[in-house]
């Protein structure tokens, strides 16, 4: 908890963290553990918390020391665009792929910024994007310069990178010239020095803008400056719009014991199940089933059975009264025969929920971390994706985005390929309600609505599924 109120403290500020966590695998968490015993969560966990707050994970001492010199040696920038060149067109191609496969945008150049380069540089020049100033340039610190400066000047661009070879001549010119555009200019930018003198390399130590020995680490390290400042842009803006705090909550704690209070409970905080009873007998389901006029599932109803499925206590689609005395029957008598043990509150009948993706929203409790939300693809499709995306809570709207928006089936909710585009809205709604519960609940050890059905745009959400695992205090 106070690592988090730290991270997050500093990510309000403006100030990025920067950590290196070992034990990311089952071998070496077990020997970090061994050796502090306090490493108790899993790594997901961790780099979910480092996600929320803002932190940035470095991989080895070597990526530690390059992410501090890339964010202590350059401003903030705007977006992720960004400028390469360079006196080799090698060392510019290097670059550029390691860019866009980090996640930086190599654009192409303006035809106003274009004129400008190719009037400063000779005719053999490749004016482009990343922009090969020839061998010529080596020899003119000035040129060099001017190209670095009028590509981090124009509008199109948010970062730039300059490669530099072999440069023995003007070598401390060209680092003066640097130092007065990091000065003068508002920009990040970085260089790519491969083989500077004794000299240029001792004074490089000291200069105002980052220097590295090799054009594609160079390229990857600024492209994860330009992400960071990026993602961290888009959620400042987005909290301008949180919604935080406005849920409703109960004036009273309700009871979790049997699967109606459970149901009640998700009621109350808002979040939206389709209409269901629970029938003490077959006549009340047959009740419910003709008032709902269309397909039902039956269920077992028990807090003591968490895979329902798994002992054939589910059957779906049923519509006719037949169907419904024979899955009444048969869930029954399979719960009891292959859950023995377990409280049976009686059969859930609801109605069937048509249309729509299937997604999981849930909470589970870190050992380390405490309440985690969680989101990910539902339905069958949680363990053939293995794709649960989690984070903090308590979670804002912002972070609730965040989550689903980075999920492997948010194409599917945005309208992939021309279909219609569903209520990610009232989708990241739920999250934040859920969210809400599970800080009122400690109790609750863990909450799985899946599969959560997200309707069209305007049409809303459906938790057709809820788990609940209450803990005693």
């Amino acid at each position: 908890a106070g690592f988090v109120e730290f991270a997050r403290r500093a990510s309000d500020l403006g100030k990025p963290v920067i950590a290196l966590k070992v034990g990311s695998t089952e071998a070496g968490a077990a020997a970090a553990k061994s050796h502090t015993g306090a490493l108790a969560g899993s790594d997901a966990v961790v780099q979910a918390v480092f996600d929320a707050c803002g932190v940035l994970r470095a991989a080895d001492g070597e990526h530690l020391m390059d992410l501090l010199k890339i964010f202590s040696k350059t401003p903030r920038a705007r977006g992720r665009r960004l400028a390469i060149l360079s006196h080799s067109g090698g060392a510019g191609v290097m670059a550029a792929d390691a860019a866009v496969a980090s996640g930086a945008e190599v654009s192409p150049l303006s035809e106003g910024l274009r004129e400008r380069l190719a009037g400063m540089l000779p005719p053999v020049a490749t004016v482009s994007n990343p922009l090969d100033m020839t061998g010529s340039a080596s020899l003119q610190a000035g040129l060099m310069a001017d190209c670095l400066r009028a590509m981090l000047e124009d509008d199109g661009y948010d970062a730039a990178l300059l490669c530099v070879n072999l440069i023995w001549r003007q070598g401390t010119k060209l680092m003066d010239e640097l130092d007065d555009i990091a000065r003068t200019v508002g920009k990040p930018f970085a260089v790519s020095w491969v083989a500077p003198s004794r000299e240029a390399a001792d004074t490089q130590i000291r200069a105002r803008y980052p220097v590295f020995r090799d054009p594609a680490r160079a390229a990857r390290i600024m492209s994860e400056r330009l992400l960071f400042d990026e993602r961290r842009n888009t959620l400042a803006a987005r909290h301008v719009d949180d919604r935080r705090g406005s849920r409703t909550r109960p004036d009273r704690k309700l009871p979790l014991a049997t699967v109606a209070e459970q149901a009640e409970l998700l009621r109350t905080y808002g979040v939206r199940l389709p209409r269901e009873t629970l029938a003490p007998n077959i006549e009340a389901a047959e009740d419910f089933r003709v008032h709902v006029n269309g397909p039902v599932a039956v269920k077992v109803a028990s807090p003591d059975i968490m895979h329902r499925t798994e002992i054939a206590a589910v059957v779906t689609d049923v519509r006719d009264a037949s169907q419904l005395i024979s899955a009444y029957g048969r869930i029954l008598a399979n719960a009891k025969e292959r859950a023995p043990g377990a409280c049976i509150d009686g059969v859930l009948v609801q109605e069937m929920i048509a249309g729509g993706v299937e997604t999981i929203v849930g909470i589970k409790r870190d050992p380390v971390f405490g309440p985690m939300a969680a989101f990910g693809p539902g339905g069958v499709l949680v363990e053939l994706m293995k794709d649960v995306r989690l984070c903090p809570i308590p979670l804002t709207c912002a972070q609730a985005f965040d989550m689903i928006e980075g999920s492997s089936i948010y194409p599917l909710l945005a309208g992939y390929r021309g279909g219609a585009r569903l209520d990610v809205s009232a989708l990241a709604d739920t999250l934040v309600r859920v969210s809400s519960l599970a800080v009122d609940y400690p109790e609750i050890q863990e909450l799985d609505l899946n599969p959560v059905k997200v309707l069209r745009e305007g049409q809303g959400c459906v938790a057709v599924d809820y788990k609940v695992v209450v803990v005693s205090e």
